[in-house]
């Protein structure tokens, strides 16, 4: 059996650009899936939580994975995941504003 080199190499360069385009498009779906609407912490918001994660979990806030709003009747609850810079992740609830973050550990669940 004699290999054919040139087919070979557009082989190889179909499952590339496979992988390439693949690629692009799971980046693509973990961007709009964090943005599609997440909003940003206040900054108050943010300072408040990184204290209440230092003092609860002793977590150093690496990054927020997603941040959700919610109009419940007369005020607005917040609530989200981070991520701490151990890779621990963190859900929080704030049920107004001006209130501390409900903090709890993410554990795996066992089925």
């Amino acid at each position: 059996m004699a290999l054919n080199f040139d087919s070979l190499k557009r082989s190889v360069l179909a499952v590339a650009c496979s992988l390439l385009a693949g690629s692009a498009m799971l980046t693509a779906i973990s961007n709009s899936a964090v943005a599609e609407g997440d909003f940003k912490l206040q900054q108050a918001q943010e300072t408040l939580l990184r204290t209440q994660l230092l003092d609860s979990y002793k977590c150093d806030l690496d990054r927020v994975l997603f941040v959700r709003r919610f109009e419940l009747g007369e005020g607005t609850k917040t609530e989200g995941r981070i991520i701490c810079t151990d890779q621990r992740e963190i859900d929080f609830v704030q049920q107004n504003s001006n209130e501390r973050f409900q903090l709890e550990l993410c554990q795996p669940t066992v089925c």
